[in-house]
């Protein structure tokens, strides 16, 4: 039997048929290939759930409120019944039951990606970056890989302009025990962390990331970026400005 990961997912809720959940057990007794994957999603799904569970208690944002609203009409919803509810809900849960499971899920994903990036913002300055690192987001292109001092590695990996107007840069950093992709921001103070996603392995020799991860940075870049990702010639000539281009156009990079 084939397990993949949509597999494995169901099998950690609880949610396939009895036969296959029992597949997936015999299968992960033997499997530590099997076994390894099912941690990296259940880790995963940890991430999740610490940052739902903020959800209930953060505004949603006014786009996505349009958004849930157009593709209600498109779905021709009748929601008139569930105007005189008596039970008090989030408008978190009130939008979410107003829309068609597929666009539920999608858009929770997002904003559960912008609720992790609501706290990186907050906690800047406990996180913040290493003169070596930010060094490394001011002078490398995208796809060149510099090593610190301490043995771990930095990778930048795209740069763009978000909707402020901001230059970003996502980047990597990696050591013999974890990898850690994150997305900063250069505002007139330095650079400053977004969002990041992190991953335990084996990761200098393997390269590797989960699918949830990977769709969770997809939609928080997909919630920064305006136009088009920064090719190389543009990197260059915001390496040349010390990457400060908020007041000018796409077109002059």
């Amino acid at each position: 039997m084939n397990i993949s990961n949509d597999l494995l997912s169901g099998f950690l809720d609880a949610e396939l048929p009895p036969e296959d959940m029992e597949q997936v057990r015999l299968a992960l007794e033997t499997d530590d290939d099997l076994v390894m994957r099912m941690a990296e999603l259940s880790q995963v799904d940890q991430w999740v759930l610490e940052h739902a569970q903020q959800i209930d208690h953060t505004e949603v944002p006014q786009k996505l409120v349009v958004l849930a609203q157009q593709l209600d009409v498109k779905s021709n919803r009748n929601t008139t019944a569930a105007v005189n509810n008596v039970v008090q809900i989030s408008p978190w849960k009130k939008w979410t039951a107003d829309i068609k499971t597929p666009y539920a899920m999608a858009a929770g994903v997002a904003l559960v990606a912008s609720i992790a990036m609501l706290n990186l913002s907050q906690q800047t300055t406990e996180l913040g970056f290493s003169n070596d690192i930010a060094a490394v987001l001011n002078t490398e292109l995208s796809g060149e890989t510099a090593y610190l001092a301490d043995g771990s590695m930095v990778k930048a990996q795209l740069s763009f302009a978000n909707q402020q107007g901001q230059l970003c840069r996502q980047f990597q950093v990696a050591s013999s025990d974890s990898r850690v992709t994150k997305i900063a921001c250069k505002q007139s103070s330095g650079w400053q962390l977004e969002a990041q996603f992190s991953e335990e392995g084996d990761l200098i020799t393997g390269d590797y990331q989960t699918a949830s991860s990977r769709q969770q940075l997809e939609a928080v870049i997909d919630g920064m970026i305006s136009g088009n990702a920064l090719d190389r010639n543009q990197e260059q000539q915001a390496i040349n400005h010390q990457w400060q281009f908020e007041n000018q156009q796409r077109g002059d990079l």
